[in-house]
């Protein structure tokens, strides 16, 4: 998956490195003409480029309307709100009847089976409000 990290427009400008800067062939042996160098360079940034640009303060701010949504990956295909719950359910219930067997209570210490028991019951509860909430939603629904 390719995630794009810059705001299309927003994206900075590098200027091109000759090799006056990078200190390679042909750059100014002596500090002098290193500094004539950066000295000519500068003045001839300073017209061209403002504070403004430098800081990209003369674009536009992106804004809803100039960004478009982000594309949802290829391979999260997205579930209906009733077979999540459905799925999600079925995972509960599942972990519901494993600690109901004894082997499974045994293999754990007492500590680790009661935090899990807490953690199923609060669980249970927000399913069951859950169901509450549905059927009032539905029964608002049709009145």
């Amino acid at each position: 998956m390719k995630i794009q990290y810059t705001i299309p427009g927003m994206t900075p400008s590098i200027a091109p490195v000759g090799p006056a800067q990078t200190g390679g062939v042909g750059a100014p042996a002596t500090q002098e003409a290193r500094q004539r160098a950066r000295t000519q360079w500068a003045d001839r940034v300073a017209g061209e480029v403002s504070y403004e640009t430098v800081l990209m303060l003369d674009r536009t701010p992106p804004s809803a309307a100039s960004l478009a949504p982000p594309t949802p990956p290829p391979l999260l295909p997205l579930k209906p709100n009733q077979e999540l719950r459905n799925e999600h359910r079925a995972l509960i219930d599942r972990s519901v009847k494993l600690m109901q067997d004894p082997a499974t209570t045994q293999a754990l210490s007492p500590l680790q089976s009661e935090s899990i028991y807490d953690m199923l019951e609060t669980l249970v509860r927000l399913q069951q409000l859950e169901d509450r909430f549905l059927v009032q939603r539905t029964q608002q629904a049709r009145a």
